[in-house]
């Protein structure tokens, strides 16, 4: 019985090691996207990939490393061209309010970009609130994890105190 809950406090802790270096590794991307020559962001990018490929791995969880960073890396792609569109979006609206601006009047052609950049904007805020609220359950999750492993290991603690 002591041996099952063992062996499942030991496999929430690697998958603990798995989700965090998951963690570590988009932390890094969006870090590059904003500062590609970030070195400590590079570093942090090869630790992560090469711990995902590294022969060690097959120990932590029975997926695939590659499997894993394949999809991280299709993620970070949807992310770049989801900020590129937005920064696209961004400047057209700016675009917009300048000509409005300068014309002194309200075109209707500019009105109606602005609102499908409005909505386009509103669905993105919604999309990243999604991930972020996802990201917080992970946390959560994570947070519990590590208190049943600390629950664990104060009672094989006391009993061996006992005995």
């Amino acid at each position: 019985m002591k041996l099952a809950v063992l062996k499942e406090n030991m496999q929430g802790l690697f998958n603990a090691v798995v989700v965090q270096a998951a963690d570590d590794y988009r932390e890094a991307t969006v870090t590059l996207m904003e500062k590609p020559d970030d070195k400590a962001a590079l570093a942090m990018l090869e630790d992560c990939s090469s711990f995902f490929l590294s022969e060690d791995f097959c120990f932590f969880t029975s997926v695939p490393g590659a499997d894993i960073l394949h999809r991280l890396e299709r993620e970070q792609e949807e992310n770049r061209k989801k900020v590129e569109a937005f920064r696209e979006l961004k400047a057209e609206l700016a675009k917009a309010r300048q000509a409005f601006v300068e014309s002194n009047y309200c075109d209707e052609a500019i009105l109606e970009k602005g609102a499908i950049i409005a909505a386009s904007l509103k669905d993105m805020s919604r999309q990243a609130k999604r991930q972020w609220k996802q990201l917080f359950r992970l946390e959560r999750r994570d947070k519990k994890m590590m208190q049943d492993f600390e629950n664990w290991r104060r009672e094989l603690k006391w009993q061996k105190i006992a005995s």
